[in-house]
């Protein structure tokens, strides 16, 4: 297994900090010129969002004939065209932005795109990389999730693709397209009454949204899954693949029943998926397919899995024990070649999540997992790995 380096990256889990700290960065903004858009004036509270961020964070601008302040930023403005830019300082975490938006003509709202320079993983590399953002705001208190006088809807997401409230807080028309662009959350159609007319999910198991494809095993990014309050990974990456070892421990976790665990011994595929980094991606999996003759039923609350000669992805046991008063118990060791080769040793800036283990059952979509913050690695290096939380 190589050692990891530090390169840049497009970090859409950096990303996903708040709007806040958006508005402590190099900011400018291009307000393109509209008919009646004269004497626009930004003074007062604005709810600002994307489809990174929810839910929408408060700016505040206070204009003085061309100048504007703003939180933390000062910044001018062309009040005859609504172009304003301001200007924001908070490295390492981010270097720069520059926003391009446009109001209505009234200066109630705006749309437009942020795009972000982000530093490295260790924050030591160049701000060479960029990612971009959809922003919308709209003046206060359209946004804040109540629906107020002269609003015709409030949910609080300003227009987000999927939503039959728009931008504005003015309701959509029926019949009109309410298509979030995603695929695994099934296909939306168009709003009745502000709702948005949704389908179904189009996969059975697992589906990866970057790929818009079902896929068997693990997605490529994290599922929510039940949690415990204790968890142990140890994992052993030897020269000798053959030598190679993982073994990871869920206890005293959510309540658990034996029909959540499906029966993997007539149908029912598990995967064991190891994420790491900023945002978290997929560096490890393991399926463990239905078997009757390696899985048994294990009592009246869980499952068996026994293969001493690991033929799926180098898993040689795996316990499932289920509980109603939040005691449930998983474990599960390999060893082996066939096992993931992660890429150790792993690298995610603090508070972040450094490493994320879980199981999924591929029929109920049930999953367990945890999560390992970097000051809980007990070991990160290139042959081993050890966490435990707490």
């Amino acid at each position: 297994m190589a050692s990891s380096t530090c390169r840049p990256w497009i970090a859409r889990g950096i990303a996903r900090v708040t709007l806040q700290v958006v508005a402590l960065i190099t900011l400018a903004t291009v307000v393109q010129p509209r008919v009646g858009s004269a004497g626009i004036n930004l003074t007062g509270n604005w709810y600002v969002t994307s489809d990174d961020f929810r839910p929408p964070d408060t700016w505040f601008f206070d204009q003085s004939g061309s100048s504007l302040m703003g939180t933390g930023g000062t910044g001018s403005i062309d009040s005859a065209t609504g172009a304003f830019t301001m200007t924001f300082q908070a490295p390492p975490a981010i270097c720069a932005a520059l926003t391009e938006a446009s109001t209505d003509a009234a200066g109630k709202t705006f749309v437009g795109t942020a795009t972000l320079h982000l530093p490295g993983p260790c924050n030591t590399c160049a701000c060479s990389v960029s990612t971009v953002l959809q922003l919308r705001g709209s003046r206060s208190p359209c946004g804040n999730g109540v629906v107020d006088a002269g609003e015709q809807c409030d949910d609080g997401n300003l227009g987000r693709l999927g939503d039959c409230c728009a931008l504005g807080c003015t309701l959509r028309l029926d019949g009109e397209s309410c298509s979030d662009g995603l695929f695994c959350n099934g296909q939306e159609t168009t709003c009745l009454g502000g709702v948005c007319q949704r389908g179904t999910s189009p996969c059975p198991f697992q589906c990866d949204e970057t790929t818009d494809t079902c896929v068997r095993g693990c997605g490529s990014a994290p599922a929510s899954c039940r949690t415990a309050q204790r968890s142990r990974l140890a994992v052993k990456n030897e020269s000798d693949d053959a030598k190679d070892t993982l073994g990871w421990k869920w206890t005293q976790g959510e309540s658990t029943s034996q029909v959540d665990f499906a029966d993997p011994t007539s149908g029912t595929d598990y995967a064991l998926c190891i994420f790491a980094g900023v945002p978290p991606r997929l560096i490890g999996q393991a399926v463990v397919p239905a078997d009757a003759s390696k899985w048994s039923i294990g009592g009246s609350t869980g499952f068996k899995y026994k293969d001493a000669a690991a033929t799926a992805g180098g898993i040689t046991r795996i316990s499932l024990k289920g509980s109603t008063v939040n005691k449930s118990k998983l474990q599960v060791t390999g060893k082996g070649s066939g096992l993931p080769d992660l890429p150790l040793p792993v690298i995610a800036p603090p508070p972040q999540p450094a490493v994320i283990v879980q199981l999924v059952n591929e029929t109920t979509e049930v999953c367990w997992g945890a999560s390992f913050s970097s000051s809980q690695l007990l070991k990160n290096e290139t042959d081993q790995l050890k966490a435990r939380n707490p």
